[in-house]
């Protein structure tokens, strides 16, 4: 009896010890399955700190301009993760801003992206170009959310602008982005730049200038869209070679523009447009030949506002920007200005001052007739008595 009970209950301690062992498997799956989750997490944190460290490092090679150095550590970061978005928007980015600066950076150490001025400081190959919109090109083929994408289309048109012959397509492009995005600065801008530089019609110019001058209502704060209007203004109404009557108001314009632009860039250490912009200022009085040719009423400024102007560019902090015949230009329209407005003082002690520096400047026409024209008025000031001696002197 107790062997058929012992036989009976057999199978149900099978079923217990089957239960016990299918229980034990399943935890050791599981432990093994959590350790497996675990390791993958901590493969994927370790991934993700070498594609960080990458990204770090890259950002750091951009920001010296070692663009080369930082897209091959933005590549490593994609060779170790295709689908980082943020490696392929790095590398397009660097691409991009490696070939406006050999474009368009000149030994003055112009930044990137300033404004076309006819020549291209180093030609930028339809090569280079392609390879860099090619790269683009592929990312959107991966992303077609990014099509459409504004800031993708920037870069496209940035990217076409470092060739002659492709800133015309970045128009179209620019366009598109316009559509997409009608408040964007850097669309405007950049927009607006090109179209004025390749209309062939004064309206189309014009429609380019006030692009530019949206840009600068939504972003005043930017160096680069001054720097921007002065040089269009300048292409547009030809105020640097032809004072008519609309370049007369453009050319009071591009001053202060330029004005704006130098100071700026001087609050943010960009050094490229804080040159470029005096140096275009500079050249807008060049147009002015010696005599009284900065009294004319060519140019739309008040007298007042052409002293201030004139006494900015040889200002301690920006004298070293112009050549010393610059200087001694200014210097005359300074003196020509204080006489004509009453400021007979300031005009002696400019004149002064220029003879002093170089005794050959009293034999110069124009300084001498300035002097003539004093002598006459009755000048006879402690100051104007010593200029008097040394052109007397030197006669």
């Amino acid at each position: 009896m107790t062997s058929k009970k012992t036989m009976s209950e057999l199978p149900s301690q099978f079923k217990r010890i089957s239960a016990i062992i299918g229980l034990i498997g399943g935890i050791i799956a599981l432990i093994l399955g959590a350790w497996q989750i675990i390791n993958q997490v901590r493969t994927s944190r370790e991934i993700r700190d070498k594609i960080n460290i990458h990204l770090s490092v890259g950002d750091r090679f951009a920001t010296q301009m070692e663009y080369d150095m930082a897209i091959k550590e933005y590549q490593e970061a994609i060779d170790l993760d295709k689908t980082e978005i943020a490696a392929h928007l790095k590398i397009i980015t660097a691409m991009r801003d490696k070939l406006l600066r050999a474009a368009f950076a000149s030994s003055s150490g112009c930044q990137i992206g300033l404004a076309i001025n006819g020549t291209y400081a180093t030609g930028v190959s339809e090569s280079e170009v392609n390879a860099a919109l090619s790269n683009l090109y592929r990312f959107q083929a991966n992303k077609p959310a990014l099509q459409d994408d504004v800031g993708l289309l920037l870069d496209e048109a940035l990217i076409m602008k470092t060739n002659d012959n492709r800133s015309r397509e970045a128009i179209k492009v620019l366009e598109k982005a316009h559509k997409l995005s009608p408040e964007n600065h850097e669309v405007l801008a950049e927009l607006g730049l090109l179209q004025e530089f390749h209309s062939d019609t004064l309206k189309q110019k014009i429609d380019g200038v006030n692009l530019i001058r949206n840009a600068i209502d939504l972003r005043p704060d930017y160096a680069r869209y001054h720097y921007y209007l002065a040089q269009s203004l300048v292409r547009t109404y030809g105020c640097i070679w032809e004072i008519e009557p609309e370049g007369a108001v453009a050319c009071a314009e591009a001053i202060r523009e330029y004005h704006r632009a130098a100071d700026l860039a001087t609050t943010q250490d960009i050094w490229g447009i804080r040159y470029s912009s005096l140096r275009g200022l500079m050249a807008i009085f060049e147009t002015y030949e010696y005599g009284e040719d900065i009294l004319t009423n060519n140019l739309r400024m008040p007298l007042d506002e052409r002293i201030k102007e004139l006494e900015y560019l040889i200002a301690p902090k920006n004298f070293a920007i112009h050549t010393r015949p610059d200087r001694l230009k200014v210097r005359f329209m300074l003196a020509i200005l204080y006489y004509a407005t009453g400021n007979t003082e300031k005009a002696e002690l400019i004149i002064l001052e220029v003879f002093k520096d170089d005794r050959s400047c009293v034999s110069y026409p124009q300084w001498l007739e300035l002097y003539e024209k004093m002598e006459k008025s009755g000048h006879n000031s402690t100051t104007f008595n010593e200029i008097r001696e040394i052109v007397n002197k030197s006669m």
